[in-house]
């Protein structure tokens, strides 16, 4: 069976990566969420999250890889938090412009040359698309997310009461959105509950 065989391949892939971020990380001095450790885990939760897609689309209604992919995004968030938090506390107060370059920009060039010229237009659709309140693309639930984690990020961040206490507001925050529902009638939409406790660890 055809799902058989691509499951062989990325499953060999990331055992591959275990064994080689093993010995990267043992002939290193870098500490456990360094940039180099940071890289690894990042390159198997890519792993994770495709053989998740894969899987879906090839695997012939197989849901056993299915957990990879909230793994992977798991992942992809405490990293990201962590990223951030670092990031600040070491005075970088224009993390935020790296993440506009990285990260919002070429969605926004992929979705007005792949998305935008094969769909009806509309001015309001695209610019909830555009600045990732509301996006088209299905798997685009995952920036809208990223967005909302950076503005309350900043916002905590920038009033000394909130920082002072920053671990407490965002357990707050995380149990608050726990309970959030999301209106799911987009394909874009997402409930915030799955990943609600997750970002916090990297902070």
């Amino acid at each position: 069976m055809i799902w058989i065989k691509y499951a062989s391949i990325y499953g060999i892939s990331i055992l591959f990566a275990f064994i080689v971020a093993g010995i990267i990380s043992k002939n290193n001095t870098d500490e456990y969420f360094g940039r180099t450790n940071s890289k690894i885990m990042k390159g198997i939760a890519i792993l994770a999250v495709m053989l998740c897609h894969l899987m879906g689309t090839f695997g012939g209604g197989t849901t056993l890889f299915t957990p990879l992919g909230g793994i992977g995004v798991s992942i992809f968030l405490m990293l990201s938090a962590y990223g951030i938090n670092e990031s600040y506390t070491r005075g970088d107060c224009f993390w935020w412009r790296k993440r506009i370059v990285a990260v919002f920009i070429p969605y926004f060039i992929i979705q007005c040359i792949l998305y935008w010229p094969f769909h009806k237009f509309n001015i309001i659709d695209f610019v909830l698309d555009v600045t990732l309140i509301s996006p088209r693309y299905h798997n685009g639930w995952y920036l809208n997310y990223l967005l909302i984690c950076y503005i309350f990020f900043y916002l905590v961040m920038r009033v000394p009461f909130l920082k002072n206490h920053k671990i407490t507001v965002f357990a707050v925050l995380s149990v608050a959105s726990f309970f959030v529902k999301r209106n799911q009638s987009r394909t874009s939409d997402v409930f915030f509950d799955r990943y609600s406790f997750v970002r916090i660890q990297g902070v």
